[in-house]
């Protein structure tokens, strides 16, 4: 009788076990992932094997979030999934050797992992780059960054091809992303599938608020009287189109950020430039009083004149804009 206790009581620990997959950015197995897991309010710690399966006593279905870790890795920490994906922090000095390299296989790596230099590497490096990001956009494991870094670089012709792709596999954390970095960078349509995009996001066909603004904005900043047609369609307030032409480039960039939002605009930082210098990106800093934000602009050099391309929101952060007080009498 004890033993066919004992024995039942172990295929009930057997029957709760269960696996989380642990993988890198491009979707290979990540050993010695350590891994909490907090299931009913109680902690499991595991760690993944060459597999990159971490096993535990556990049911799924009881699971409320997790933490990972793993060094060279991005830590973080989530609502429950039973696959986990880190990227490989890069250098400075990964990410320009990963550049240099220039193949396809070169900038997979690139597209799978993180790293403070990485979007200013690309973006100095985007005339030896677009071809291969280009060439990735139908990689299910890196097409959503390459849609990102060539939405950013805004090239028109590479816009146009974004526009033909189809809906990339959905990010797990911020569903349509994939969408918030072409329709900022839908200032100028050069299509009428373009345009159509512009509208269904502004309209908020997709039901997401934010990817809603987004587009307003882009309308905002076109000017022309098809977005102005469009713009009064909607229920917003207009208001007045600032020139996103000038043959000065931090002018062009503070007549942008006054755009944007006069009344909490602080500063514009430094442009940082592609190797052929035809190409910027400023970022515009804003102050709430209790939010910084950061856009970023891209501008083009077309006939002596830079042309903007692009505006998406880079950061937002918890940041109190404590004012001193007035000094006593």
């Amino acid at each position: 009788m004890r033993a066919a206790i004992l024995l039942a009581g172990t295929l009930a620990l057997t029957a709760q076990e269960s696996i989380i997959y642990t993988v890198d950015g491009l979707n290979r197995p990540l050993l010695g992932v350590e891994i909490t897991v907090y299931c009913g309010n109680r902690p499991h710690h595991l760690s993944s094997d060459a597999n990159g399966h971490a096993r535990g006593p556990f049911d799924k279905k009881t699971c409320t979030s997790a933490s990972v870790a793993k060094s060279g890795y991005t830590a973080y920490s989530s609502g429950f999934r039973d696959r986990m994906v880190l990227n490989r922090q890069l250098t400075a000095i990964d990410v320009e050797r990963l550049i240099n390299t220039g193949t396809p296989d070169a900038i997979r790596e690139i597209l799978a992992s993180e790293s403070p230099e990485l979007n200013d590497a690309v973006f100095k490096s985007e005339h030896r780059l677009r071809p291969a990001l280009r060439e990735l956009l139908k990689d299910p494991q890196v097409t959503l960054a390459a849609r990102e870094f060539l939405a950013r670089i805004a090239d028109p012709n590479d816009i146009e091809q974004l526009l033909t792709l189809a809906p990339p596999p959905e990010d797990e954390i911020l569903p349509g992303r994939w969408r918030h970095s072409l329709v900022t960078a839908l200032i100028q349509p050069t299509t009428e599938s373009g345009w159509e995009f512009l509208e269904l996001c502004a309209r908020n066909d997709f039901n997401n608020e934010s990817l809603e603004r987004s587009a307003i904005q882009s309308l905002q900043l076109n000017g022309s009287p098809r977005a102005q047609a469009l713009l009064k369609s909607l229920p917003v307030t207009p208001r007045p189109s600032p020139s996103i032409t000038h043959p000065n480039l931090e002018a062009a960039a503070k007549t942008i950020a006054q755009a944007l939002n006069p009344k909490t605009w602080q500063r514009n930082e430094a442009p940082r430039f592609n190797e052929a210098a035809d190409k910027a990106l400023i970022d515009l800093i804003f102050q709430t009083d209790l939010d910084r934000f950061v856009h970023t602009a891209t501008f083009h050099k077309i006939e002596g004149l830079w042309t903007l391309r692009n505006v998406q929101r880079t950061l937002q952060a918890f940041s109190p804009n404590f004012k001193a007080a007035p000094p006593k009498p």
